[in-house]
């Protein structure tokens, strides 16, 4: 499919600045963007949802999850040590 868009000189400028960031072509970087904009289903998702999720047991999956979201929290930090864990910039790159 060929879209043809008019955008303003600034956003043509940022897209275009971005997409050199990433190493793409700039259609190709605005294409990816559309792409995860309309954030279509992931077939394999929606197959294993669809076998896992069955509406037999539908209201004790339910009744679990209400109940462990009301457990009290059993992490205890301060503000300060929640802050530092936000701001951590390298956390991401800890846990992948």
């Amino acid at each position: 499919m060929t879209l043809t868009l008019e955008i303003k000189p600034e956003v043509q400028g940022e897209l275009a600045s971005q997409a050199a960031a990433r190493g793409m072509d700039v259609l190709a970087y605005a294409a990816a963007l559309l792409e995860q904009a309309i954030h279509l289903p992931n077939k394999k998702l929606v197959e294993a949802k669809r076998q896992r999720f069955t509406a037999e047991g539908k209201r004790e999956r339910i009744a679990k999850s209400l109940s462990a979201l009301n457990q009290p929290p059993s992490i205890r930090l301060t503000a300060d040590e929640w802050r530092q864990i936000v701001e951590d910039p390298d956390l991401e790159d800890q846990f992948s």
